[in-house]
């Protein structure tokens, strides 16, 4: 079964691309921990399943060990990376020419 990444706007899942991506589960045991991870990312109010996944890319280098070419996250890691969420142009009413 795919993976796919929880985060707004990232398009990131298992089954596309050659790139190597790995995926992480929330911190449903640790509430505190949870929380931060919901606020970081812009979800406050929104509760995650066991199924749902958050991937590598949300995370500082910092957060991982890596050992035999695998990648684990620390225990106390919190993510931190987020595009900020594009913001179009507003369209103008027919007829009126808009410049940027």
């Amino acid at each position: 079964m795919p993976k796919y990444c929880s985060v707004p706007n990232c398009k990131n899942d298992s089954g596309t691309g050659t790139d190597r991506k790995s995926f992480y589960k929330f911190p449903l045991q640790d509430p505190a921990r949870l929380q931060q991870w919901l606020r970081n990312m812009r979800r406050e109010n929104w509760t995650p399943s066991r199924h749902q996944y958050i991937c590598h890319e949300h995370f500082a280098p910092s957060c991982f060990k890596v050992r035999w070419g695998i990648r684990y996250l620390e225990s106390n890691a919190v993510p931190t990376v987020f595009q900020e969420a594009e913001v179009k142009p507003k369209e103008a009413p027919r007829g009126h020419i808009v410049k940027f």
